[in-house]
């Protein structure tokens, strides 16, 4: 059984938002759908953008308002992911290296209560201080993501007792969200003609006049794709429940 008490007390949530045109710049959209996540009095930001040159520019673990950062305006990116929490978690985690699936950032809520279980393919533990890192580790040396997501959600429910919520964005102009089937966070996509976002808090897409689509339902994994289009993948729900 999982004690998701002091779990859930440190975890407001992720988002993240990608726009159609790469010339646009994400960040004040990004700014918006943080400010919209529930926070207690200390609250640790962290973010990262893609421009589209090669590199992702992060920032973790900001102590403040995201808008009182010195040089926050000159930053500029057309994709980007975020994480709001109570204590401080080095997120979004970007890997070390060249993974195979390409460059990324991901951002994590949620509790492996087995961390040693995780292992990669060579069948070596993942073990990191953070869940993040750990999530991130299990995924960097797969060639897909969501084969990878695939694998994570299969893991979790051969007995690496824990729940997520994550996503992706990565260099090739991807973004992936998924649930597992426990996860006590729901997850909003919202779309207009020139962008895409996720918000597990559905006011900050209302505040950038977003239509809801759709929510990330529990054990799915959504693809949006460069072109913003949106893909689905599900699994049968299991008989075993984490309480």
């Amino acid at each position: 059984m999982v004690n998701l008490g002091f779990v859930l007390e440190n975890i407001m949530g992720i988002c993240a938002v990608k726009y159609r045109n790469k010339r646009e710049n994400c960040l004040d959209d990004l700014l918006i759908l943080t400010s919209s996540l529930w926070t207690p009095e200390e609250v640790f930001y962290g973010f990262a953008v893609w421009n589209d040159e090669g590199y992702f520019y992060r920032r973790t673990d900001i102590e403040h308002d995201l808008r009182e950062v010195e040089g926050l305006g000159e930053i500029f990116g057309y994709m980007g992911i975020a994480r709001v929490s109570g204590t401080k978690t080095g997120q979004p985690y970007i890997p070390e290296g060249e993974p195979e699936a390409g460059p990324f950032a991901l951002t994590f809520d949620g509790f492996f209560e087995d961390k040693d279980a995780l292992r990669d393919e060579q069948g070596r533990h993942v073990y990191r201080p953070f869940n993040a890192e750990i999530a991130g580790g299990f995924l960097k040396e797969r060639g897909d993501f969501k084969d990878g997501l695939v694998s994570l959600r299969e893991e979790i429910l051969r007995g690496t007792s824990g729940y997520y919520t994550i996503g992706i964005i990565t260099g090739k102009g991807y973004m992936y969200v998924s649930r597992s089937y426990d996860s006590p966070h729901d997850v909003f996509i919202g779309a207009d003609e020139k962008r895409v976002a996720v918000s597990t808090d559905i006011q900050g897409l209302e505040k950038l006049g977003l239509k809801i689509v759709s929510d990330v339902k529990g054990g799915e994994i959504v693809v949006i794709n460069p072109d913003n289009t949106k893909t689905s993948y599900f699994s049968l729900r299991p008989k075993r429940r984490i309480d």
